[in-house]
């Protein structure tokens, strides 16, 4: 198990080495130095090389490894050296200038300027470690050997740095080029491709080409020969071709037409072609040359007509080709629609046509989206290859008016609600309808719905339905029939007060229910307090008997025979000479009625009786009568 392996050297075993083994390091997450310098390995830098975080000094140099470096390569945290000198990497190389690599070398490769030129700069002045500096020269040559041949009197163009990496072109304009034959310099041929025109006899050698970078004055690119020999015979003379002429937006009045051009048989190069563009009388609109084989123009055709291209191809040592091309241009058409009315915010809208009510219709597209929410403009874009022109149509998209009503003030729970207004208090006026059904016993949101066709939004409106204030009061006492009775308040204890009168009229001869009403406008109910009246009871007393005048008349009792007793007082004081009438008066305090009692005094009587005639002595004397004559 190497995971924990720390550092790898397998440097100078030669040939002894080879094969990959860029991937087999990944499995070492903790390797620090890894030296595989002078072996044979091969293969190609893995994009996982950014898993080595701990990776601080790699060596790859003297070995065979190519490819192009991934740009995980600048990822890696610790690295600090890298050696990837005498190798077969080419292409971008990855930008180091934000890493902490101290030591760069990548010379005896197949780098080109263009693939570190930016970083250049930095590189030289920042990369030092361990006593090494910054490497980047000498570098492989450039391109292929090659053999070409030309016929004598014809031409070559000769290329270096054509070798392309896909689409990654492998110069820049700030290279500059010195052309060589059979080692001797070519005075004057200084570009990327060097044409040898007219071929003679004195062409025949071996080409070469150096190239430099005004900022990397130690390295040289020098391209790999290109051995050219001549034959007799004639050139190859070119041919007409194909001459076509396409529009994005079809032959029509104002469209970009694109011409292009081609020439078959050429193997050569000095080709030039005169373009004329004449008009629909004839006359010459334009003139323009190229050059090449295979070209291409362009030219705009303002108005309607139809049109002539002639094209004259010249080519040393042959024949003229003339080629000609008709151009008709179509007169570009408005398309027509019909203009969709305003909606209201919100509302429906309908898709928009794909076809102009012209004749022929013109088909097409419309853009943006539908938005039925804001005012838009949409353009519609003719189906590609009509004549047609774009058109817009603005389609108005009106706010709804918000109905506006004069709030409703808050009522007492059951008051009289009034019908809500079906109209609004805009001006003008917006009419609808109301729900739900008005309700005066709780609070209710009411929704406004427009009538069908303004452009109006619903609105609601919350009527507050006040509960009743239920008055609250202390309650009378019980009290006696007869008893005064106080008023009753006007004023409840609520806090606040609730005001209002009571009816009916007091009673204080029997039990009432008086129902108070609030003052109008109060939002409290009705409040009923039951004055209980209490009838009186009557003293009961065991009745005196008769006496006889200046009898002896006992003090009568002060507590009734009633039970509970009623107490009270007896006036006035006892007479036991007359019969007189005497009236109890109960305690106060008591529910009790006063009584009387009349007590009988009756006057003593003399008795008469029928005076007994005399008798004798002796005589009989009848007994007396025991009923006097009263």
């Amino acid at each position: 198990n190497l995971t924990y392996l720390k550092n790898l050297s397998l440097s100078n075993n030669g040939s002894n080495l080879s094969g990959t083994i860029l991937d087999k390091i990944l499995n070492f997450s903790k390797l620090d130095f890894a030296h595989l310098d002078n072996n044979n390995f091969s293969g190609t830098v893995p994009t996982q090389i950014n898993q080595l975080n701990s990776l601080s000094e790699l060596k790859l140099d003297y070995n065979s490894f190519s490819g192009i470096l991934p740009v995980q390569f600048s990822q890696l945290l610790s690295l600090h050296y890298l050696d990837i000198s005498s190798n077969k990497f080419e292409g971008r190389i990855p930008n180091f200038t934000t890493s902490v690599l101290g030591s760069l070398r990548i010379g005896n490769n197949k780098f080109r300027f263009n693939d570190f030129a930016n970083e250049f700069p930095y590189y030289v002045q920042n990369y030092t470690y361990a006593g090494f500096e910054y490497s980047y020269y000498p570098q492989a040559k450039t391109d292929q050997v090659e053999s070409k041949s030309v016929v004598i009197g014809g031409c070559i163009t000769l290329k270096m740095s054509d070798d392309a990496i896909g689409s990654y072109i492998r110069y820049s304009p700030q290279d500059t080029f010195q052309w060589y034959k059979n080692g001797v310099l070519l005075v004057g041929k200084t570009q990327r491709e060097l044409l040898i025109n007219s071929a003679v006899t004195s062409d025949v050698g071996i080409y070469t080409c150096k190239s430099n970078h005004p900022i990397m004055p130690s390295l040289t690119l020098e391209r790999n020969p290109i051995t050219l020999t001549i034959t007799q015979g004639a050139p190859l003379c070119i041919v007409a071709g194909t001459l076509i002429a396409t529009s994005a937006t079809g032959l029509c009045a104002g469209s970009v037409v694109n011409f292009s051009h081609t020439l078959n048989n050429s193997t050569s190069c000095g080709i030039s072609s005169t373009w004329t563009f004449l008009g629909a009388n004839g006359s010459v609109l334009s003139t323009q040359t190229t050059t090449g084989a295979a070209n291409a123009l362009s030219y705009t055709y303002a108005l309607p007509g139809t049109y002539t291209v002639n094209i004259v191809s010249t080519q040393p040592g042959c024949p003229n080709v003339n080629m000609s091309k008709t151009i008709v241009i179509t007169a570009t058409v408005v398309p027509t629609f019909t203009q969709v009315a305003p909606i209201c915010s919100g509302a429906t809208l309908a898709a928009l046509p794909t076809s102009s009510t012209n004749t022929p219709a013109i088909t097409g597209t419309w853009s943006p989206a539908l938005n039925n929410l804001a005012t838009t403009t949409y353009t519609f874009t003719p189906t590609a290859g009509l004549c047609a022109s774009t058109k817009t149509m603005t389609i108005t998209v009106n706010p709804r008016t918000v109905p506006t009503f004069t709030q409703v003030a808050p009522i007492c729970s059951s008051a009289t609600l009034a019908a809500l207004p079906t109209s609004s208090t805009n001006i003008p006026a917006i009419t609808g309808t109301w729900s739900p059904a008005l309700n005066n016993l709780a609070t209710t949101t009411y929704t406004f719905t427009p009538t069908a066709g303004l452009c109006a939004s619903t609105k609601t409106m919350i009527i507050t339905v006040n509960p009743r204030t239920v008055p609250t009061f202390t309650q009378v006492a019980p009290i006696c029939s007869g008893a005064t009775l106080a008023a009753l308040p006007t004023s409840s204890t609520n806090i606040p007060a609730i005001t209002g009168t009571w009816s009916p009229a007091l009673n204080n001869l029997a039990t009432t229910t008086y129902t108070f009403t609030p003052t109008a406008g109060l939002c409290a109910s009705t409040k009923t307090m039951i004055i209980t009246v209490n009838p009186r009871t009557v003293p009961a007393f065991t009745q005196v008997a008769s006496i006889c005048s200046g009898a002896t008349l006992s003090a009568l009792p002060t507590s009734s025979t009633n039970r509970p007793a009623i107490t009270g007082t007896w006036s006035p004081a006892l007479n036991n000479t007359a019969t007189t009438t005497y009236t109890f008066t109960p305690t106060a305090g008591q529910c009790a009625s006063i009584a009387t009692m009349q007590i009988v005094v009756n006057p003593i009587v003399t008795a008469t009786f029928n005076q007994i005639a005399g008798i004798c002595a002796g005589g009989v004397l009848n007994p007396l009568p025991t009923t006097s004559t009263n």
